[in-house]
């Protein structure tokens, strides 16, 4: 629970120092809001959660027999938010480090899908 209460509030601050230095404006945003579509958002969120499913079915096909789809689902959404997170995308060293752990593939394989599943991302 303290965890939670920390991340909120880190993402509050966060919030209130991006807003305030892009001046946002919160009527503007509340606006925004009232005018979507929310069949449009939902529809959205699926196919973006639909993208994940994606790219398990993705290591699956990379690596077969490696793990199943929701454990592939799994490496592959944890793979992609350390690589996003983590400074000068040290984050894509995840992948291989997963698959040698999780999935007991040796690493010069872990290493090869990396590199192929970024050069199907260009």
């Amino acid at each position: 629970m303290r965890r939670l209460l920390v991340a909120l509030l880190v993402s509050a601050i966060l919030v209130a120092v991006v807003a305030t230095v892009t001046n946002l404006h919160w009527r503007e945003v509340a606006d925004t809001l009232t005018h979507l579509d929310w069949s449009l958002v939902t529809l959205a969120a699926l196919v973006y959660a639909a993208s994940y499913v994606g790219r398990g079915l993705r290591l699956q096909v990379l690596m077969p027999g490696a793990a199943r789809l929701v454990h592939a689902t799994s490496i592959s959404a944890r793979h992609i938010f350390l690589a996003v997170i983590m400074p000068f995308r040290t984050g894509e060293a995840a992948l291989p480090l997963m698959l040698i752990r999780e999935c007991g593939r040796p690493l010069p394989e872990s290493a090869t899908v990396l590199g192929l599943m970024r050069g199907l991302d260009l």
